[in-house]
């Protein structure tokens, strides 16, 4: 059955979304770029203070755009929500399905991939457990499992190879016999990193299943929401690729917490409104998503990118490149951003966060490839765009920041520093309407947020009662800001590093509850202090006490920078305010039933099986191929090409019951 073998599209309707989308968008960036003219208007009476005004209105307008998008997309989230529309319908149809129904599928069978390097075994197979047992209850005692479990190693270290050997040994011996079946298989050489990893697999084994369910070694899915994901691709042939919005859960550090607390209450409406304009057209993050085989066999076979690395060459970031892919041949890729049942756990600390950061902004960077070329629907080039523009942040703001004081210091252009505090330090009318707008655009949609919260009871005792609520969300606030200018440095240095030719290594992500000393902190943030201090100096020689003000933020948060690492990556000051009550989750006081699965299951170690254990052998190969698809780069299009690739010619449409 092909992609095209399902409903009737609707183009208009995807059309139509995305009209509402950024046509708001786009009005209310126009309207910060016009007050911020005004504004500035003083500020061009000489050619080198327009020169300088006009760098920094074309900074500020670049940063201004991506506030607008992101906020309005919360907003429109949240007005959704609102509206009564609190799952998307494909959602909807899973969570009708009755649990009656949630059982062994007897037409198409899903491989359950685990991809691990150098994990802790104990961790990965406590999930494995976890999994398999749920599993195992849903299944009835006379119907055999549709699913099978692949724990994909590409551990090279000796000691990591035997400790995932010994732990699957044990597992083994643990599990119920009659549940889906459990393989290890290690790769010799792990070519090609995890692209190279799924891709062995669906070539020695991809055309014996239907499904693959690509989890990551942290992540963990509910069985319900398994079967229902299932279910749901197996009603829908169009359907490529499912991709559910995870929730962070598990840490104890503070930044972990913070971070965890942050993502259960504000994910809701961005991930809402993300998925209103992108349709079918939805990202792959990599895990925690169901994949058709056949869709992605056919297509997302990985090209190598013109010119070498760092910006060409092999891909790095390729879940994104695959989702446009799949979405370039045909099918659907659909985002689920209120499916319950799916977590992941995070970095433990700035740190060991930025260096993830620092892979995927590389790897983003090299998608200016993938979004030139041809037949890649526009919601997938919008998608690698917002990606790039999110690491661009970082050099933008710098430039926005040193263009500001230095035109302020040397009396260039007197308005950029007013610009650089969205108008706080200005008396004129535009001014403050653009810091009120600003304003409104930061933290509306958290405010908004927050009293949604506080008016449903249910929601509000989830995170341990209004005033824990309300103490934990301005909490969450000053470790943003805090946070947020380190941030924008290491983001300047992902994207200069890539532009100058340095590659980036990809190695495996640190998992435990790492606390950061002191050096390692000092090391890391040596260029962030020194910046501080030399924006402390500028400011000094200011010609008004304002200046101070403006900047101060900024100042603290860089000088005081390896304090705030070394202190949130302490798991023992995150325990004291969890015991305070603070940054509480509904996954911490009412756990799901997985959750307190895994919980147990971690906190007891497997031990060496006793009697002679019978590994299960790998299944028989059913070979198939997966050839690179070519990037094409297209001839300049007409303008009404160029109108109809807005929505009207995507493979990817709006299904009938969503008009």
């Amino acid at each position: 059955m092909g992609p095209h073998s399902s409903s009737l599209p609707v183009p208009h309707a995807l059309l139509v979304r995305r009209l509402v989308f950024f046509i708001p968008a786009t009005l209310i960036t126009l309207l910060g770029w016009y007050l911020a003219w005004d504004m500035m208007d003083a500020s061009f009476d000489t050619p080198l203070a327009a020169v300088f005004s006009t760098i920094q209105l074309i900074l500020f307008g670049l940063l201004f755009a991506l506030l607008a998008v992101t906020s309005w997309a919360a907003f429109l989230g949240l007005g959704l929500w609102l509206l009564g529309r609190r799952k998307v319908p494909l959602e909807r149809e899973a969570m009708a399905i009755p649990q009656s129904a949630l059982r062994p599928s007897t037409t198409t069978r899903t491989a359950l991939l685990i991809p691990a390097y150098h994990e802790d075994p104990h961790e990965v197979f406590a999930r494995v457990r976890t999994m398999h047992a749920e599993l195992t209850a849903l299944q009835p005692e006379d119907v055999p499992s549709d699913i099978d479990i692949f724990i994909l190693s590409d551990s090279q270290n000796p000691d990591s190879v035997a400790a995932e050997a010994e732990t699957y040994r044990a597992c083994i011996a643990n599990l119920d016999s009659r549940g889906p079946a459990v393989y290890y298989r290690r790769r010799e050489q792990n070519t090609e990193y995890k692209v190279g990893n799924i891709k062995e697999f669906c070539i020695r084994w991809g055309h014996a299943y239907d499904h693959m369910l690509v989890l990551d070694a942290d992540s963990l899915m509910s069985a319900q929401t398994m079967r229902r994901m299932i279910m749901l691709m197996e009603r829908h042939p169009r359907i490529g690729l499912l991709q559910t919005c995870f929730i962070p859960i598990g840490r104890e550090t503070l930044f972990c917490r913070v971070m965890q607390f942050s993502t259960r209450l504000y994910l809701m409406p961005a991930a809402m409104g993300l998925e209103f304009w992108q349709g079918a057209n939805a990202n792959y993050w990599g895990h925690n998503a169901l994949l058709r085989t056949r869709a992605f066999m056919e297509s997302c076979g990985l090209p190598e990118l013109p010119g070498k690395a760092p910006l060409g060459g092999r891909i790095l970031s390729h879940d994104i490149v695959e989702a446009a892919f799949i979405a370039r041949a045909g099918w659907e890729a659909w985002l689920l951003p209120n499916m319950p049942g799916t977590y992941e756990e995070l970095p433990t600390n700035l740190i060991d966060f930025m260096q993830r950061d620092r892979r995927w902004c590389a790897g983003n960077l090299q998608h200016q490839h993938v979004m030139r070329a041809d037949r890649i629907p526009l919601g997938n080039r919008i998608h690698m765009g917002l990606g790039i523009m999110a690491y661009a942040t970082g050099p933008l703001w710098l430039g926005f920041i040193l263009f500001a004081l230095i035109g302020t210091a040397t009396g260039i252009s007197g308005g950029g520093l007013q610009l650089a505090t969205a108008g706080y330090l200005t008396t004129s009318e535009s001014g403050q309407n653009l810091f009120y707008l600003t304003l409104l655009l930061l933290f509306g949609p958290k405010l908004l947020t927050l009293l949604l919260a506080f008016i449903r009871p249910s929601v509000c005792r989830s995170f341990g009662g209004p005033v824990r609520l309300f103490v934990s969300a301005v909490l969450e606030q000053i470790f943003l800001m805090l946070q947020q200018p380190a941030i924008m440095l290491f983001y300047t240095t992902f994207i200069i590093r890539p532009l100058l030719g340095r590659v980036v290594k990809w190695e495996a992500q640190p998992r435990s509850e790492r606390g950061i000393g002191w050096y390692e902190a000092l090391l890391r943030h040596r260029n962030h202090m020194l910046f501080g201090l030399f924006l402390t100096g500028l400011a000094s020689i200011m010609p008004s006490n304002m200046t101070i003000i403006g900047v101060t933020p900024v100042i603290i948060g860089l000088l005081l920078s390896p304090v705030f690492t070394v202190l949130t990556s302490r798991a023992s000051l995150g325990q004291r305010l969890r015991r305070m009550g603070l940054f509480l989750t509904v996954d911490e006081l009412t756990p799901a039933p997985e959750v307190k699965t895994l919980q147990n299951n971690l906190a007891m170690p497997l031990t060496a099986p006793v009697k002679p254990v019978t590994l299960p052998s790998l299944p028989p190969e059913v070979h198939g191929t997966m050839d690179p698809q070519p990037l094409r780069y297209p001839r300049p299009q007409t303008a009404a090409k160029t109108f109809n690739a807005f929505g009207l010619e995507e493979a990817a449409t709006i299904p009938l019951n969503d008009r």
